[in-house]
């Protein structure tokens, strides 16, 4: 009985309109670059992961950028970006604010890939800046960049968090 009075009550109009089925904000928000699992970052689009520490955090890029993940110790001085380019020539990429100082390709037991590897250094042009030490390794068509940001003070310690994360990048 409850039922046919339910049936026979006309719904009230609803002066609202109806949500939409994506918010507007969804919509325009970048997409993330890869994802963190199982402690590792793991990229949506290239055959790339590299191993997330304990303790650090590590945070996708966007899509649309070159930058796929950045890495933070879990002090926060240092922080190591992975960086996919096009290119096979083993070059550091430009940087804004910093001289190549030191420039060598050789094979380096930090990184732990096939064939060589450049290592560089990016001396700020501003005194108190962090200085940028960088591994460039070629894979299919890709350089790709392990850069680490180190604040003056902590070279040897940022190096040593350079190489942990240099350590774990793996091309699958």
């Amino acid at each position: 009985m409850l039922a046919l009075l339910l049936v026979g009550c006309p719904k009230p109009k609803s002066t609202e309109a109806a949500p939409d089925l994506v918010s507007p904000d969804a919509a325009g928000a970048p997409v993330a670059t890869g994802r963190v699992l199982d402690g590792a970052y793991v990229d949506g689009a290239y055959p790339l992961s590299v191993a997330v520490p304990p303790g650090w955090v590590a945070v996708p890029g966007a899509d649309a950028s070159a930058v796929r993940v950045v890495l933070q110790d879990p002090e926060g001085d240092v922080t190591v970006s992975i960086v996919g380019v096009r290119g096979d020539v083993l070059a550091p990429r430009p940087l804004p604010g910093c001289t190549w100082t030191f420039v060598d390709t050789a094979r380096y037991r930090a990184v732990k890939v096939r064939g060589a590897v450049l290592a560089a250094t990016c001396t700020p042009e501003d005194a108190a800046g962090a200085r940028v030490l960088t591994y460039v390794v070629a894979q299919e068509g890709m350089l790709w960049n392990v850069e680490g940001r180190v604040p003056q003070g902590h070279l040897r310690a940022g190096k040593l968090d350079l190489d942990v994360i240099a350590g774990g990048v793996r091309f699958r």
